[in-house]
């Protein structure tokens, strides 16, 4: 059974931070939920939430007395933002992110905190956004990776405990294998949907009135904040080229055997592509 934190706080009520900080409260994981957000009209709603304790008007407050601080702000930012609050940090402070790659954000934890940082990366996003959106189950059997980076096995482990308590099931990763995971299973997708819809976009827009359940499915993460996935792209870069590089191939394989009417090619594709989605298990 994790022990509850005294105080937790996160900086950032978008999605990801409220729901923690409400699915924490609920789950007794902590005494206390205070938060920080850029934005005035967010604090504002914060303070209307049963969930919240306090709302601070600057970062550097809001951190003080925190055992458990979790940055919540886009990827970009991160590292600023510890520089920021690294003079406020308690000794024995657990500080964690949910930022979407790793590699930059573990490098300046390492540098900054290098004791009391851990990378967490809850893959349990949505193509809604802000506190409105928050909900108490968002981590439920969903999966955390937890990066080491340079802190203490003890706030690895503790950390750990955290979100599994939070119903999520952490996985251990170091910083480039979960930049390479995250590619893949992540990213990709969210490129793949994007350029489904632009080219789409190029068709009149009455057609879309015909679409099926399918093409809905297919391309609901494209409706995610353009800024925020511009980020992740340009962190993330190398990786994502090598799963666009892979994807591109797979494109053109079909593409040269539909031009040369090649159905066994075709049906082995999609033969193919069947039985990796067949094969996954039930959510």
């Amino acid at each position: 059974m994790h022990k509850a934190f005294a105080q937790i706080c996160v900086l950032g009520a978008g999605l990801l931070g409220s729901s923690l900080l409400m699915a924490a409260k609920k789950r007794g994981l902590c005494g206390r939920a205070v938060l920080w957000s850029r934005g005035e009209a967010t604090r504002a709603k914060a303070r209307t939430q049963p969930w919240c304790d306090t709302v601070f008007e600057t970062p550097e407050e809001a951190v003080k007395d925190a055992d458990l601080i979790v940055l919540c702000t886009p990827v970009e930012t991160i590292p600023a933002l510890m520089e920021q609050i690294a003079p406020h940090v308690g000794p024995g402070a657990i500080v964690t992110d949910v930022g979407s790659v790793k590699g930059a954000i573990c490098a300046a934890g390492a540098k900054i905190l290098p004791e009391n940082f851990v990378g967490s990366h809850p893959m349990a996003g949505s193509e809604k956004t802000g506190l409105g959106a928050a909900r108490e189950n968002l981590f439920e059997n969903r999966t955390c990776f937890a990066v080491p980076c340079r802190a203490e096995p003890r706030a690895v482990e503790t950390l750990t405990q955290f979100w599994d308590a939070l119903g999520a099931k952490t996985q251990e990763v170091d910083a480039a294998k979960h930049d390479e995971i995250v590619a893949r299973v992540s990213h990709l997708p969210h490129a793949v949907a994007n350029i489904l819809c632009a080219t789409l976009a190029q068709s009149p827009a009455q057609w879309k009135e015909f679409s099926g359940n399918g093409l809905r499915d297919t391309t609901r993460i494209a409706a995610s904040d353009p800024e925020l996935w511009r980020q992740i792209f340009a962190q993330n870069r190398p990786a994502l080229l090598a799963a666009l590089d892979d994807f591109s191939a797979e494109l053109s394989g079909l593409r040269d055997a539909l031009e040369r009417g090649d159905d066994r090619t075709v049906k082995n594709i999609l033969s193919r592509a069947s039985a990796y989605r067949s094969d996954w298990p039930n959510p």
